[in-house]
């Protein structure tokens, strides 16, 4: 199966029995047997790594359906509170949060009725607001 399935661009297969998978991915949190995690904050940066790791992995005697999962994600924004400053305001650190995550996911703000159907009303910034 591999090798039918090899020449069809960037998708990448492993085969194993259902129960061991299973087994695996419970154990783990993946589903391969040997599993190589790395963690950072830029995702390009990991992409390379997993890259890296893969060549070397591959020249592994005995090694088989290769697995470089896709680095894939949003990126996040890290806040430093001022917790001094938010006090004089009388902010909590849960009401900043709540505005950041309606400024950069959107909250609901109320309904909007057209007829017989209703709608949230959701605000958030401009997507020019929103770049990090």
């Amino acid at each position: 199966m591999a090798e039918a399935l090899e020449v069809i661009p960037g998708v990448t297969f492993g085969f194993q029995q259902p129960i061991q998978m299973r087994f695996n991915e419970l154990m783990t949190g993946v589903r391969q047997d040997v599993a190589v995690k790395i963690y950072g904050e830029d995702l390009n940066e990991l992409s390379e790594y997993a890259e890296q790791i893969g060549r070397l992995a591959s020249g592994v005697e005995g090694a088989q359906d290769l697995y470089i999962e896709e680095v894939t994600g949003v990126p996040q924004i890290v806040i430093n509170y001022k917790r001094d400053q938010l006090a004089k305001y009388g902010l909590t650190i849960r009401d900043v949060n709540r505005s950041v995550q309606a400024a950069f996911a959107g909250a609901s703000a109320g309904l909007v009725y057209e007829n017989e159907r209703r709608f949230d009303l959701v605000v958030r910034l401009d997507k020019t607001n929103r770049r990090m």
